[in-house]
């Protein structure tokens, strides 16, 4: 008996999105996605054994059907420490070389890499930055910007105030910063020359939260010039992303490995919504979904009869707002969309046996509620092969992408039992995404925000001493949540591509429920099935 496919996966950090829900991704194709000990990913600021990496990769390559590597895990020790840290560009390029080692002593082995062209937040908050974010993190956002519009127009208004915001910074701070940001900027141009020589397969550079101008989208021209330069334009793709690009990485091998070209059609719930550009990102959302469908090794159509699977998005009517402010939110459900011609469609396609992929995009960092509520209660979970609304568009994008195609590769005709293994993993994933983006995201932690914190004195930004209270009351009112929208057992039986596998949980079990980073923004558990 043949073993089943394995990866080797280093993670962007310890965080749930970017460790866990890979291995769970993996899973449902019955892919074992392995991650290296927890003790080397280090917690938020604090440095792990990240200098370990590299032996633990030396010592899986043979026992695993490829790699996906975060490059800043493995070369400043993760997403914070690429921002934070000051190790110098030599000895962090040291620590990516052992690609070039397990190149040379595993030729045939699939290597894909990832890295980020790094944010620029506009706010002055040091929780994931320099500690002088603190207190000219919105004057350095402002000065970037300016860098860039000043390169591109020449304008004598915006030199003027990039000198004043010169003198308003003090001298080492921006150098620091400079000098940071072409460090990780050549690393990553080293990257692509591994590209080049083979040492690399595929490579995905994504920008983190990213805007029209600034220093980021400097560094994005002069990546996309070297990529031209060096002929790799079908290997190494720049978008913007972070945190689900893991996930995809996954879904793209499991295609490799079987041969699988997923070919997807698109379907927007607004007129608008293929040209809006979503919130932290610099691009019309239809521009964005090219690149994570490209990157899952899938392709878009122009029609659904030639999709495989229909990647329907949930698109604002005028522009996208923030999850937690959808009550006053006045450009998402607007006369420009449709919802229920946009859940009509979703059910008739199903009934023609086309799967149906759902990105809630109407909002940032959460689910749209009203939507969520239509779809459920006009779709149903049975006919839904994916669904996310977390973060960034990107992030929402990745997410659905890579869980459907993975749920493709499996397929319509497989054995009853790899069914029965898939459908309760698929299903594990997809509560869990209903509940985290929905529940927790637009419900639970608005909720908290706007009234169960200020009751208790508790700043939104800063839990301090007292995360571990908040982080009670959170796990309660997600287990209420959920309790109040997934009880129905027989809702939540088995099935693969809508036809019930005869299998009903006897409970669902929230376990291990955790604020990653000891801050709202994160809620992280593992959905459960029981079975008798």
């Amino acid at each position: 008996m043949t073993r089943p496919l394995r990866l080797a996966l280093v993670p962007l950090d310890e965080r749930h999105w970017v460790s866990d829900a890979p291995v769970k991704i993996g899973r449902i194709a019955g892919c074992e996605v392995l991650v290296p000990p927890r003790h080397m990913l280090g917690d938020k600021k604090e440095l792990g054994k990240f200098e370990e990496l590299g032996p633990w990769l030396r010592a899986v390559a043979s026992e695993v059907d490829g790699l996906v590597v975060a490059v800043e895990t493995l070369a400043y020790g993760g997403l914070i420490a690429s921002r934070t840290t000051d190790h110098p560009l030599e000895e962090c390029w040291s620590r990516v070389q052992v690609l070039k080692e397990i190149r040379e002593a595993h030729p045939g082995l699939p290597i894909y890499a990832f890295t980020l062209v790094m944010r620029i937040p506009a706010y002055d908050n040091d929780e994931q930055e320099p500690w002088y974010w603190a207190h000219y993190g919105a004057r350095i956002h402002r000065y970037s910007q300016l860098l860039d519009k000043v390169a591109r127009h020449g304008r004598e208004e915006d030199k003027a105030d990039l000198e004043q915001l010169k003198k308003e910074i003090p001298p080492e701070v921006l150098e620091n910063w400079h000098w940071r940001r072409n460090r990780n900027h050549e690393l990553s141009k080293r990257v692509l020359d591994y590209v080049a020589d083979g040492t690399v397969d595929f490579l995905l550079i994504t920008q983190d939260d990213s805007a029209e101008y600034g220093v980021s989208s400097m560094e994005q021209k002069a990546l996309r010039a070297r990529i031209s330069e060096l002929g790799i334009e079908e290997r190494a793709l720049l978008y913007p992303g972070a945190d689900e690009v893991a996930m995809v990485l996954v879904a793209r091998h499991v295609n490799r490995h079987l041969g699988i070209v997923p070919k997807v059609y698109p379907r927007y719930s607004s007129t608008k919504g293929p040209f809006l550009v979503p919130r932290y990102e610099d691009r019309p959302l239809a521009e964005s979904v090219k690149g994570q469908i490209y990157a899952v090794g899938g392709r878009l159509v122009e029609t659904p009869q030639e999709a495989d699977w229909i990647l329907f998005l949930n698109t604002p009517g005028e522009a996208q707002e923030e999850a937690p402010r959808q009550d006053v939110a006045t450009m998402v459900d607007t006369p420009g969309r449709n919802l229920l011609d946009f859940t009509e469609a979703i059910l008739h396609y199903t009934e023609q046996g086309k799967p149906a992929a759902v990105a809630d995009v109407a909002y940032s960092n959460g689910a749209d509620r009203q939507f969520v509520k239509l779809l459920l209660r006009r779709v149903g979970l049975k006919r839904i092969m994916a669904y996310a609304a977390w973060n960034t568009a990107g992030n929402t994008l990745g997410t659905v992408v890579a869980h459907a195609s993975v749920y493709h590769a499996v397929g319509r005709h497989a054995e009853r039992q790899r069914k029965l293994e898939a459908a309760r993993a698929h299903l594990e994933f997809l509560l869990e995404r209903f509940i985290e983006d929905w529940g927790y995201q637009a419900v639970v932690r608005t909720h908290m925000g706007g009234t169960v914190l200020p009751a208790l004195g508790i700043p939104y930004m800063n839990l301090g001493d007292r995360w571990k209270e908040v982080e009670g009351i959170a796990a309660e009112q997600i287990q209420k949540f959920t309790r109040e929208h997934f009880s129905d057992m027989k809702e939540l039986e088995l099935h693969w591509y809508g036809e019930p596998l005869g299998i009903v949980p006897t409970g669902l079990r929230l376990e291990n429920i955790r604020q990653p980073w000891r801050r709202m923004f994160n809620l992280a558990f593992d959905v459960k099935l029981d079975f008798e």
